[in-house]
């Protein structure tokens, strides 16, 4: 009996091997390849080209400001990009995060998301640059992104002049006039035009530009998003918030 037992249990496990480790190891070739791809695109760009930040907790994101690197009960960054971008300094890698699996919320969404072992995984494209300014805290996120972790933090949502920006984009500031500052119609106009497709934060010096895990392809687009903003942030800010970042 003892051996029937035994038998069936090897069998469950061999089946379940045999489903589990092709997945396993398709999805991990892809993020080789991936990987392979992103060094690729940092030689062409003259980036640097980190695969894994080997320092735990990570080093890379907890110096930055932002609400997003604060959250998980662990954190990661891979694939990082470091260096001068044509027009900026940049910092750019994947900033992965893991909550326990009960809090699989819409907090989570909007990246890369596996469960496993009672956890689940979140993953995002980051890109931060730096700007000579001390600001508050600004969080210009896709309208219908949820934003819970903002309105816990005390930010309140802001209604901007323009109806187009206000369907497309949720605003957050911790200061209603900083934000009105930053978000001139030049500023709006840009984001309605051409950085729709990213989520943004503004802390002291620094702009966080993110989104959904991306292919390596479209990391290009990511950095020059993160430029553009950067060109375009109004002469008032600097003249109000101006500080080294």
């Amino acid at each position: 009996m003892q051996l029937v037992v035994l038998a069936m249990v090897i069998g469950v496990v061999v089946a379940v091997a045999w489903v589990v480790a092709p997945r396993y190891l398709r999805a991990l070739r892809a993020e080789l390849d991936r990987s392979a791809e992103l060094e690729e695109f940092a030689r062409e760009r003259g980036l640097a080209y980190e695969r894994l930040d080997l320092t735990y907790p990570s080093t890379v994101a907890a110096r930055f400001p932002f609400e997003l690197f604060s959250r998980g009960l662990d954190q990661r960054c891979e694939n990082l990009l470091r260096g001068t971008d044509g027009r900026c300094e940049v910092v750019a890698f994947d900033f992965w995060y893991s909550v326990a699996a009960s809090e699989e919320t819409p907090r989570t969404r909007g990246g890369v998301l596996t469960a496993a072992a009672g956890r689940a995984v979140v993953g995002r494209s980051c890109a931060v640059a730096t700007f000579a300014a001390d600001c508050p805290h600004l969080a210009i996120t896709r309208e219908g992104t949820v934003t819970r972790a903002l309105a816990d933090a005390g930010v309140r949502d802001i209604e901007l002049e323009s109806a187009d920006f206000n369907a497309v984009f949720h605003v957050a500031a911790s200061d209603r006039k900083f934000a009105s500052d930053f978000l001139d119609p030049r500023m709006m106009q840009w984001l309605l035009d051409t950085g729709r497709g990213w989520d943004w934060e503004i802390q002291r010096g620094y702009i966080l530009c993110s989104g959904p895990l991306l292919r390596a392809s479209r990391v290009a687009g990511m950095l020059d998003a993160l430029a553009g903003v950067q060109e375009r942030i109004p002469r008032a800010v600097f003249a109000l918030y101006g500080s080294a970042a």
